[in-house]
């Protein structure tokens, strides 16, 4: 049996998907993401839009002269070929895959959502286990021991912090932009994420249901709609709830977590601050609780990137990827949100920030989704117009 290219795509995005999302239950996993992207990017080499926003070509050629430089600068002051390498991937396959516009990727955003789906039930699961026991002992040095997180509890509620469960926030927030409603999909994505008691995902959730409901309150206080009545009580709840969590998590973090990424923030930011430091640059020093030697990820993953490309590299990045969000308000709104959550986190500038922008740039098109119905009108459309034109020409 011949495989088609879709089917191949598919098979590449299911296994980076899968190695993605359980790489908790399995660290093996984890060794299909890069290897399985790489080849699903590849086979969507026919969907890149390399000239869809006029100029974008030539500072994208621009961006990639002055890797090359920040390489050659690398290569010069010892950097690992195996740091350099990886970094350089990176960022130039972000810009890349932001690029595709796969008229198919229905289906991949229907891979995503089963696969999101199972791992938010698993993780609701193991909560609610967790919760019930109120003893995390055995399960933290579980997690621990294989490397794959933390399980802990703090004022009685659990805190399941596995890897792979990233991809809630922005399943929930494509979602909820896409259907314009809570779902049964939306809602477990959001459970998933809450359990996981990361910080940097209730602000990411706060922001996406923030940009979803604005737009709506405004248009219903211009039309003094009475769904006012429901709303903004919620609404109050709702920041009543972000601000007391915020709080209790500044309580628990404040000694130890914040002043890290304090220090950790001192120590990324001592680069050259127009060049950086070049691709690859081990980081090494002596901040809050922790010894830096050779280290090159860190929790403020943004900084060490500007640590190494420096504030020209870091303007060239958000300028390419930014202007393919142009066409669409909410790919705007998404990817903002995205880059702010992430920001605290070690989230982006890594397969996470490859595969968001994969979902952000085509499960928001107009093709995808509920877009299906606009790509159905515009086909009524030109055909009543050739019609009309037959009915002159007669």
């Amino acid at each position: 049996m011949r495989l088609r290219k879709d089917d191949l795509q598919s098979l590449f995005w299911f296994l980076a998907l899968f190695g993605f999302m359980f790489q908790w239950y399995n660290t093996a996993l984890a060794k299909l993401i890069v290897p399985c992207l790489v080849l699903f990017l590849i086979t969507e080499v026919c969907n890149m839009e390399l000239f869809l926003v006029n100029g974008w070509m030539i500072l994208f050629c621009i961006y990639v002269i002055y890797l090359v430089f920040c390489v050659g600068h690398s290569l010069f002051t010892g950097a690992a070929m195996s740091s350099i390498m990886r970094f350089l991937f990176i960022l130039l396959a972000i810009p890349l895959a932001e690029t595709i516009r796969d008229s198919r990727f229905e289906s991949k955003w229907k891979i995503f959502k089963l696969l999101c789906f199972l791992n938010a039930v698993i993780i609701i699961v193991f909560w609610l286990v967790v919760f019930s026991e109120q003893d995390y002992t055995d399960y933290r040095m579980w997690a621990q021991e294989t490397g794959v997180g933390d399980v802990y509890i703090i004022n009685k509620i659990p805190r399941i912090q596995l890897r792979g469960t990233s991809l809630f926030v922005i399943g929930f927030g494509i979602d909820l932009f896409r259907e314009k409603k809570i779902t049964v999909f939306s809602s477990l994505s959001l459970l998933g994420g809450l359990a996981a008691g990361n910080s940097a995902y209730v602000l990411g959730y706060a922001f996406f249901i923030f940009a979803f409901v604005f737009p709506k309150l405004i248009e219903w206080i211009k039309r003094k709609n009475w769904k006012l009545l429901i709303l903004v009580p919620l609404l109050v709840a709702g920041i009543l709830f972000f601000f007391i969590y915020s709080i209790r998590v500044m309580d628990t973090k404040a000694a130890f977590a914040n002043a890290v990424r304090f220090s950790q923030a001192e120590i990324l930011l001592d680069t050259n601050i127009v060049l950086g430091d070049g691709l690859g640059h081990a980081v090494s020093g002596i901040g809050f609780g922790r010894v830096y030697n050779g280290n090159i990820y860190f929790e403020l993953q943004t900084l060490y990137i500007f640590n190494q490309i420096g504030a020209t590299g870091i303007f060239l990045f958000y300028a390419l990827t930014f202007l393919l969000c142009m066409d669409s308000r909410q790919k705007m709104k998404a990817y903002l949100i995205y880059l702010v959550y992430t920001f605290w986190n070690p989230y982006c500038f890594d397969s996470t920030h490859i595969i968001a922008l994969l979902i952000i740039s085509n499960a928001l098109n107009s093709f995808a989704g509920n877009g299906k119905k606009v790509l159905h009108m515009e086909k009524r459309k030109q055909r009543k117009s050739i019609l009309k034109l037959g009915d002159i020409k007669t």
